[in-house]
């Protein structure tokens, strides 16, 4: 008896409760509403519930929500579209690739692409970060701030950023901040003492 009667009370409570409107579904944080089944009563009249405006595509980013582990916020992330900047693909314009063997903490082969215009190469540092073209922090001869590569127009140039220890290019020191165009076979030189020898292919 106890179960019949209280089946009955939540049925008689279900029938009792409010109607709700349009607005009550609102979405929080957003202007768009969600639209229950069938439409709202005004004026003795079934009025069906407006249809809300499509949203408008800014563009074709896709943005996802991803959430940090470390301490549980939730970071928007913008997934771009792979281009150059111009609307075109990325493009591998040259490489450069490690002579001889092998070592650690040193880049066997290094890509020059077309969506970055300047790659800075150096030591890794804790203070100063990792530079786009990285060494070790244990090769010393390295500096910090070593030398850079820079697309301008339809040509690359390597320049040393005055380097203690020096680059070279096909065996010839770099004057300090001056731009040296690299052609098809060139080898750079980071340090004139135990060399890094890279040879530089365009693609």
């Amino acid at each position: 008896m106890f179960l019949k009667n209280l089946f009955k009370r939540k049925k008689k409570n279900a029938t009792q409760a409010p109607q709700m409107n349009a607005a009550q579904f609102q979405v929080p944080g957003s202007n768009v509403g969600m639209q229950p089944q069938g439409g709202m009563q005004v004026g003795g009249q079934q009025v069906p519930y407006p249809t809300p405006a499509p949203q408008k595509v800014q563009d074709d980013r896709t943005m996802l929500l991803q959430d940090v582990e470390d301490d549980g916020r939730t970071m928007l992330l913008i997934d771009e579209p792979e281009t150059d900047g111009t609307g075109g693909p990325i493009k591998e314009l040259a490489v450069m690739e490690l002579m001889g063997e092998p070592k650690e903490g040193v880049p066997y082969k290094i890509s020059i692409l077309s969506n970055k215009k300047v790659y800075n190469i150096g030591r890794s540092t804790k203070n100063d970060g990792c530079p786009d073209i990285a060494f070790s922090k244990d090769i010393r001869t390295i500096g910090r701030k070593h030398a850079k590569i820079e697309i301008m127009g339809e040509e690359i140039y390597l320049t040393d950023l005055g380097s203690t220890n020096h680059t070279t290019l096909d065996g010839e020191i770099l004057d300090p901040n001056r731009p040296y165009p690299l052609k098809e076979g060139s080898v750079i030189g980071f340090t004139i003492s135990n060399p890094i020898n890279y040879c530089f292919h365009i693609k």
